[in-house]
């Protein structure tokens, strides 16, 4: 199940765990494959250190349990990360179908480092690379992530620094980069492989991790019989360890994804849901809509252009809670289609002005 890519620059003291929201779950009774894009695989397992899942959902959502309840708020990073380290080499291995991995960052060292863990071997490794995945979507979307990397983040990067951008921002192109793939003409293939729905991220400094802010993407189709462009816009928040997804052009418009350690939703009261919907609800819709606003296509035709908008404040955003684009952004759009078909100015030139806004 799902693609997970770990992201680390330890020379700025950063990482990041970038997942989609697919899992694949098998009923050994009937045989029958389920397939739900709506579950949460990365996380906190103690403060200091995150992590992302792959494999199976079932036994990997009982080895994080397990060390969450072993390890204590009140002990320092580095006396937790070495009660996981024990845990995981005296864990037990179970049948080879119930092998998952675990792709980690911790701070215990002073700065952001990952590592992996592989239930089938039982070993826990330091990655040393920059870039690193794991679950069923590595064979689909490794080389993908690598093109964009050896074609677009160099020149990202720069463009940051340059305007003074955090280095926070960085993940967000590659949730963009993922979802146009995931939520575009490619999801049937994808999902085939365990992999859907929309890419987010965790992130750790030296100092802190956490979730990451409110975001937005937009993915233009056009129809060139109609002369038309249909604008797919998805938001991703999260509340607390709640992610919330907000699409204004669907019914029902928002979607409340939790926790995998929450509590069988059967069991819940209705009054208790109720009320736990009302406040989740609240408290994304009192969030700023967005701080990143990203622009892409769904078909891989169109896929080399794409720009942003990046706001600090709710004054000055170029799509509104409605699904509205600012006149402005339309006619960016539109000029990232005409530059696929032969205008002469190349689209990642569009970056630096959307940088600026």
């Amino acid at each position: 199940m799902t693609y997970i890519l770990g992201i680390q620059k330890p020379e700025q003291g950063f990482s990041t765990l970038i997942s989609d929201l697919m899992v694949t779950r098998k009923d050994f009774t009937t045989g029958t494959i389920s397939k739900d894009n709506t579950v949460l695989k990365t996380g906190l397992l103690f403060p200091g250190c995150i992590y992302g899942l792959a494999g199976n959902a079932t036994a990997g959502k009982d080895f994080v349990l397990n060390i969450r309840r072993l390890t204590d708020k009140s002990k320092s990073i580095e006396e937790n990360w070495d009660l996981l380290q024990q845990y995981m080499s005296l864990a037990e291995c179970g049948d080879i179908s119930e092998s998952f991995s675990l792709l980690m960052s911790c701070r215990a060292s002073g700065i952001p480092k990952l590592y992996l863990y592989g239930s089938e071997e039982q070993s826990l490794s330091e990655v040393s690379d920059e870039v690193v995945s794991i679950g069923s979507g590595k064979a689909l979307l490794d080389e993908v992530i690598e093109l964009r990397r050896e074609t677009t983040e160099s020149i990202i990067i720069s463009i940051m620094k340059k305007n003074g951008i955090p280095l926070l921002y960085y993940p967000y192109f590659y949730c963009l980069w993922l979802s146009e793939i995931s939520m575009g003409f490619e999801t049937s293939k994808l999902e085939e492989a365990g992999v859907g729905g929309l890419f987010h991220f965790c992130f750790q400094l030296a100092e802190k991790e956490g979730r990451q802010q409110p975001a937005v993407f937009v993915l233009s189709q056009p129809d060139f019989n109609k002369r038309c462009i249909y604008n797919h816009i998805y938001r991703i928040t999260f509340v607390d360890s709640f992610l919330v997804y907000d699409n204004p052009h669907e019914v029902p418009s928002r979607l409340i994804i939790p926790p995998f350690e929450m509590e069988d939703i059967k069991f819940v009261s209705k009054s208790k849901l109720r009320s736990l919907g009302e406040k989740i609800n609240r408290a994304a819709d009192s969030q700023q809509f967005y701080y990143f606003c990203g622009f892409g296509f769904p078909s891989p035709h169109y896929r080399a252009s794409f720009f942003c908008h990046l706001s600090c404040t709710d004054e000055g955003l170029v799509v509104d809670k409605k699904g509205n684009i600012h006149p402005d952004y339309r006619k960016r759009i539109e000029r990232n289609i005409e530059s696929i078909q032969g205008a002469p100015e190349p689209p990642l030139s569009i970056i630096k002005r959307a940088s600026k806004t």
